[in-house]
């Protein structure tokens, strides 16, 4: 919060490299709201950021208003609000894609969309988004091993919702497989459910 009150005072001052990612720190500070469980603080925060932001006739300010609507579909999600989400993250999606968005960025908001439509029961939906999630990973080069991992994670779980177990299976075998390329083998609690995930599909099998 000192940090943001300092670009205040630095973005009077014309030209002040100081003020560059003023947005982008105001955008931390809901994060670290919704971090600390103080959940309505951050909504209030990122709708008013968001506001702001729409308004911000700079092009740059665009990348931080996909990243404050996808805050938005998040905490809308965790209140059960799931149509409420959907819209945030359709919008934050559509945001980032104005913006000629990097790959892998664009995918952490597929990723998320998926979870949204899955738990609006929208599981057609769900696939086609997971797809194009794990494409965008799947076309970069960076070390991104986790975020792909969850990627592949829930189109396993929207193919298993469709009754589509092999595809379910082969999805999830993918995801166990990057869970433990990031974490160098060491078992951890996500890379159990990873494998109770595969267990469930093999049963269904």
């Amino acid at each position: 919060k000192i940090a943001v009150l300092i670009d205040q005072f630095n973005l009077l001052i014309p030209g002040n490299a100081f003020a560059y990612h003023a947005n982008s720190r105001k955008v931390l500070v809901g994060s670290l709201y919704s971090v600390l469980e103080q959940k309505a603080k951050a909504k209030k925060h990122f709708a008013n950021l968001a506001k702001v932001l729409k308004a911000d006739k700079d092009p740059s300010a665009m990348k931080d208003l996909s990243n404050c609507l996808m805050f938005l579909s998040e905490l809308s999600h965790g209140e059960g609000n799931y149509k409420e989400a959907r819209s945030f993250a359709e919008q934050s999606l559509e945001t980032l894609k104005k913006t000629a968005p990097d790959k892998p960025s664009e995918g952490a908001m597929l990723t998320d969309l998926c979870a949204t439509y899955m738990k609006q029961g929208l599981i057609d939906e769900a696939i086609s988004i997971g797809r194009s999630a794990v494409e965008c990973f799947d076309m970069t080069d960076n070390a991104l091993d986790q975020l792909q991992a969850i990627a592949y994670n829930n189109l396993s779980l929207a193919h298993c919702e469709a009754g589509e177990y092999r595809e379910a299976l082969d999805c999830s075998r993918r995801s166990l497989k990057l869970k433990l390329a990031a974490i160098a083998n060491k078992p951890n609690l996500s890379v159990a459910i990873a494998h109770v995930n595969i267990a469930d599909h093999l049963l269904f099998l």
